[in-house]
């Protein structure tokens, strides 16, 4: 049997994009690194180069999930000064637009892990994403002079209604006229005041 040349310049790359889409589709269970090579043109080992086995290739394609979207709730973090009510409902909103519009990211951001609260601002994958919605309602709430021991569930509140509302929004559990940003946009101004 010949074995294809590995003569990709970013195969780790290659294989995390293609990873992405055969895990949403397949589930961790149907998931293999034999797989994923066959869809990047390469050999079945090739794989072993950038990861030691299944779970570590997993593991890196839920973290480069989770930093994309860590990266687009920055950026959109960025365009609310110092407004910290403004910041957190333009992070909901651009939390709602990147699960909407990458379905099969936010499948393998969330493959059944349990994280605890306490652990959410480690800096990879869904956590990092996390860390930033955290961080932005935390100074929203410290603004409005929120009670410190009650900040950890308003937080859990103001991530479940982010999350929640992108989860309903993407499996069209919910009939939106016109554009869903503003939907989430309205939502996120009127229900998230807290203090």
């Amino acid at each position: 049997m010949n074995e294809k040349p590995y003569h990709h310049k970013n195969l780790k790359y290659d294989l995390i994009k293609a990873g992405i889409g055969l895990l949403s589709e397949k589930g961790p269970e149907g998931f293999s690194l034999r797989e994923a090579a066959r869809l990047c043109g390469v050999s079945h080992t090739a794989p072993y180069n950038h990861f030691r086995d299944k779970d570590d290739m997993i593991e890196a394609i839920a973290g480069f999930a989770g930093n994309a979207l860590a990266l687009s709730l920055e950026e959109a973090g960025k365009t609310a000064g110092g407004d910290f009510f403004r910041k957190i409902v333009e992070i909901g909103k651009a939390y709602v637009k990147f699960m909407v519009e990458n379905p099969s990211y936010f499948k393998c951001m969330f493959l059944n892990k349990s994280v605890s609260f306490e652990d959410m601002a480690k800096s990879s994958g869904a956590e990092s994403s996390f860390a930033v919605f955290r961080d932005a309602a935390a100074d929203y709430l410290e603004s409005v002079g929120a009670p410190e021991k009650e900040r950890p569930y308003d937080i859990t509140a103001m991530w479940a209604m982010a999350h929640g509302l992108a989860v309903i929004i993407m499996n069209g559990n919910v009939d939106i006229e016109g554009d869903y940003i503003a939907f989430a946009g309205k939502i996120f101004s009127e229900k998230l005041k807290f203090g």
